[in-house]
């Protein structure tokens, strides 16, 4: 019989891990994790055959090289309901059967079953042939995930499936849902990174990585089939299948245009959107008319309601009148996390940008930064 005693929290943090990447078919080896006890190391892996997931720690103790299953949600259950801070797993290979001790009682044990390792789809091969992209803030991954993910398509739709993707190149994250709205998303720290794709069902995973080992960097890599998301050490990470495909054309700009342009708070913005929009019967078009530095928003249909916001203007210096669709306005506006945005207009669209000078928290670098969304106008009066 084989024995692996390990500490609750190495536990706890490697099959959370190992949760990102299973089947929910409870009977099939794909919702368990394989555990491989070996020289002095325990490593656990999961995969659905699309997402791959992996993590090493040292057990407090291991008699010998042996491998098992186990479903990660199962063991998760079992490292909650601890009442030790060690746990011992005993392992008969005859049998297939695990026995499970998380309590100082010795009377007290839980009696699973194991999948036959040999059968698990094995992916450790894969890890070998990683090539590093580069190291990237973790934060700043994160923040351009997230905005991203806001432009693509609410609904599933077929002919929009290319744009449920987060895509990027030279750095650039960008987005779109084929139709009212594109973003990119720069900033110097992840300027290694380029002929990406995140599908985005990889996005939440991808994300869970980073939250999950707390590290303030991550390293990307890449194989000819797969994407890996990994700490700096290698010791945890997450991987998916490499999307290939044409990249979409993104008609935006990281330029700053040359047209009209106001600098505003973002949350009054909202604010004063929000409070017109009890006067309508359903989301509809706004009309905005820009005035010296007050730009005043009002109905189109039913009866006249209005308010005004104090702006700054930043280029050009004439009256302008246009009109938005107000509810992917607020859209738009709630994925950005500036307080202050600047929001330019010319003849067909409008284009919002967050740009500032943000700081590494590692290295204490100074790293530009630039958030935009373009949306057309629904009319430029």
């Amino acid at each position: 019989m084989s024995v692996l005693i390990a500490d609750k929290n190495d536990l706890k943090k490697s099959f959370s891990i190992a949760s990102l990447a299973v089947s929910d078919k409870a009977d099939k080896v794909t919702s368990h994790a394989k555990v491989a006890v070996k020289e002095g190391s325990v490593i656990v892996l999961t995969t659905d055959e699309d997402r791959m997931a992996f993590s090493e720690f040292k057990p407090i103790e291991a008699d010998g090289t042996f491998d098992f299953t186990i479903e990660p949600k199962k063991m998760l259950d079992i490292i909650n309901g601890a009442e030790t801070d060690k746990i011992k797993i005993l392992y008969e290979k005859s049998t297939g059967t695990l026995n499970i001790f998380a309590s100082d009682k010795d009377d007290s044990v839980l009696s699973l079953a194991s999948f036959d390792p040999d059968n698990f789809l094995s992916f450790e091969q894969e890890l070998n042939k990683i090539i590093p992209m580069g190291s990237v803030d973790s934060g700043m991954l994160q923040t351009g995930l997230k905005f991203i993910q806001g432009f693509m398509p609410e609904e599933k739709n077929p002919k929009a499936e290319k744009y449920t993707r987060v895509y990027i190149s030279k750095g650039v994250f960008y987005g779109s849902n084929g139709t009212n709205k594109i973003g990119a998303f720069k900033i110097d720290c992840l300027s290694v990174l380029d002929d990406l794709i995140i599908r985005r069902s990889m996005i939440a995973p991808a994300m869970g990585i980073i939250e999950r080992t707390k590290q303030s960097k991550t390293l990307i890599g890449t194989t000819s089939r797969s994407v890996f998301f990994t700490t700096e050490d290698k010791s945890c990470g997450f991987g998916f299948l490499r999307t290939i495909e044409v990249t979409p054309d993104f008609p935006i700009s990281l330029d700053i245009p040359t047209c009209t342009g106001i600098s505003i708070s973002k949350q009054n913005m909202i604010k004063k959107l929000g409070w017109i929009s009890l006067a309508l019967d359903k989301e509809s078009g706004i009309k905005a008319r820009l005035k010296s530095d007050t730009l005043t928003l009002s109905t189109v249909t039913g009866r006249v309601s209005k308010d005004s916001i104090e702006c700054k203007r930043i280029s050009g210096d004439s009256d302008i009148e246009f009109i938005f669709d107000n509810r992917l306005m607020k859209s738009l506006l709630g994925l950005f996390q500036a307080a202050s945005l600047d929001i330019f207009i010319d003849k067909f669209q409008c284009t919002i940008i967050s740009s500032a000078e943000l700081e590494d928290l590692d290295s204490k670098e100074r790293s530009p930064f630039k958030a935009i969304a373009l949306m057309p106008l629904a009319r430029a009066l």
